[in-house]
């Protein structure tokens, strides 16, 4: 890589990607579907053409490519009206414990039960109760998560719960906040609620969202205290 005149040397294996920037000059297209290859790469499209066995593309950005179709994973023409909370560039912020940790290991702590997308910690996939999903947020207690609302969206929707894998004693709160203006508080503990709740919330005047997972019980005593958003999206 040259930067700025000075030449970096980068091994192929420590590079996941290339994000290229692209000034707005002009509104993007608007999206047809989202292709996913082999390779996980996901392509925004506005229009897409078989030939024979070869996908030809082309994105919002307007970028041609021509894919093989054994190198096509998904074609999801819930893209544009749906996007997944796993998939919008999250902000953290400040991460509390009510454990007496030096305050020279909280930055690793905050780094360590930072939101995880898919799996919770110590575990292959999400489980409320005796449901499992395979996509979704974990939020360990303490966190607080903010996310930008792409234009048009509506609502959000989800399935929330206690990590069943590490819920004895989990006693949580979630809050959800919209432009800091309380949208949902709901407490989730393994006694009481087993199971998941189905939330539907207006976002529809709502630019940011910020979610705080706070101890509804004694602070600090459960590290393994997760609060699991599967399937967590937003809709127009």
């Amino acid at each position: 890589f040259d930067f700025d005149g000075e030449k970096i040397s980068v091994k192929r294996d420590k590079v996941e990607g290339i994000v290229y920037y692209r000034p707005n000059r002009q509104p993007p297209a608007v999206a047809l579907c989202r292709v996913i290859d082999a390779h996980q790469s996901r392509w925004l499209v506005k229009t897409l053409d078989l030939e024979g066995e070869k996908l030809n593309i082309t994105t919002t950005g307007g970028v041609s490519a021509s894919l093989p179709l054994s190198a096509v994973e998904q074609v999801d023409f819930s893209a544009g009206n749906v996007v997944y909370l796993t998939d919008l560039e999250q902000e953290l912020g400040e991460f509390k414990t009510g454990l007496p940790f030096p305050k020279a290991l909280l930055p690793d702590l905050a780094e360590l039960y930072a939101p995880r997308k898919d799996r919770p910690i110590g575990a292959a996939v999400l489980t409320i109760g005796d449901q499992t999903y395979s996509r979704g947020l974990t939020l360990h207690g303490g966190a607080k998560l903010h996310l930008r609302v792409p234009e048009g969206m509506r609502l959000l929707r989800a399935s929330v719960g206690l990590e069943a894998s590490l819920s004895q004693g989990g006693d949580l709160r979630l809050q959800i906040l919209g432009d800091n203006k309380p949208l949902l508080s709901e407490p989730f503990s393994a006694a009481e609620r087993p199971g998941p709740l189905e939330i539907e919330l207006d976002v529809s005047q709502v630019h940011r969202l910020t979610f705080v997972v706070e101890d509804a019980g004694k602070p600090g005593l459960d590290l393994g205290d997760q609060l699991n958003l599967c399937n967590a999206r937003l809709t127009r």
